[in-house]
């Protein structure tokens, strides 16, 4: 392109010094015609230089802004993934925060520690936390209460979204021979044998429709379970009655619908036992009714929820038992 621009160039200062020894010249000499037509070939071709460089200067600006846009783009997908990956890496760090926390105690060293507004890392329930994977979470049932430590089961042969509000794996009285404002509060942990207390019980089943499964194991493995579509409890005003108890399934005899409306009872809380202190653990009504799986586990006389078939599920020979309420 350049060099035919010279050449033009010099075609052109050339053309008058043409035109003076033309017009002494004899046959090769140019007419003022001949002169005229190829000045104006010259100017066409100068035009279309002109337009040509135009559009090859204009393709080349699109150029750049395609490039440009390219590079943005590209630096924008790097900085998403880049993001991502320190997202993730945050959140593998704050489940393995969590994860090793187990009381009241360790929820406010890690508050402290880590500078999180809690509210902001909480979920409703189980079934909100969005993860596939069991472990403790932090729940905040409302807005309005204080975050708490619970263990949710995802992966079950009833579904996932279960919180776990008690665990007994210890034959150990001691573990739940508590008093009213241990059973209030909570108490154990969750991993382990752990009672998740009364007060969040209160607060999860009233902010929401919540199931109940109960289950059971004796020593020989025989397993059972009790299933109710609705459970919820009372206020401490109300001595945490059993609220709401709804339709029954499962393979264990239903002994537990005969407590709604009964209030909770402790050793130094007397709601339904016969006398104070009369009966070990803590539960609704009579700690001393055969539904009571706080109390002693090895007393021969009493019954817990039997198999349907046979009525051989002994409080004896129980092994395992655990209480979870799920978001309906």
């Amino acid at each position: 392109m350049y060099r035919l621009k010279v050449l033009l160039y010099f075609v052109l200062i050339s053309l008058p010094a043409a035109k003076v020894q033309c017009s002494n010249g004899t046959a090769s000499s140019l007419t003022g015609f001949g002169f005229e037509v190829l000045a104006a070939k010259l100017e066409h071709l100068q035009a279309k230089l002109l337009e040509t460089e135009q559009k090859l200067s204009k393709a080349i600006n699109q150029q750049d802004r395609t490039i440009e846009r390219q590079l943005a783009a590209l630096q924008a997908q790097s900085h998403k993934t880049l993001s991502l990956q320190t997202a993730w890496a945050q959140k593998t760090k704050l489940w393995k925060d969590i994860q090793a926390l187990s009381s009241k105690e360790d929820i406010e060293r890690f508050k402290l520690s880590s500078g999180l507004d809690l509210a902001s890392i909480s979920s409703r329930s189980c079934k909100a936390v969005g993860q596939e994977q069991s472990g403790k979470f932090l729940i905040q049932p409302t807005e309005h209460d204080e975050p708490f430590l619970g263990y949710c089961v995802q992966q079950y042969s009833f579904g996932g979204s279960w919180l776990i509000i008690q665990h007994r794996n210890n034959r150990r009285l001691e573990v739940f021979d508590r008093n009213w404002s241990e059973y209030r509060n909570g108490f154990g942990s969750v991993e382990e044998d752990v009672w998740l207390g009364l007060e969040n019980l209160h607060r999860i089943t009233t902010a929401r429709k919540h199931e109940l499964l109960v289950e059971l194991k004796d020593i020989a493995g025989n397993t059972a379970y009790a299933r109710y579509d609705e459970f919820e409890i009372g206020s401490e005003v109300e001595q945490y009655s059993l609220k709401k108890l709804g339709n029954y399934t499962g393979t264990a005899d239903d002994l537990m619908s005969s407590n709604v409306g009964k209030k909770f009872t402790t050793k130094d809380r007397n709601n339904g036992a016969t006398r104070d202190g009369d009966c070990e653990g803590g539960w609704w009504m009579d700690p001393c009714t055969p539904t009571n799986i706080n109390g002693r586990l090895s007393n021969q006389d009493r019954l817990v929820y039997m198999f349907s078939e046979n009525n051989i599920f002994s409080i004896k020979k129980l092994v395992f038992t655990r209480m979870m309420i799920r978001e309906a």
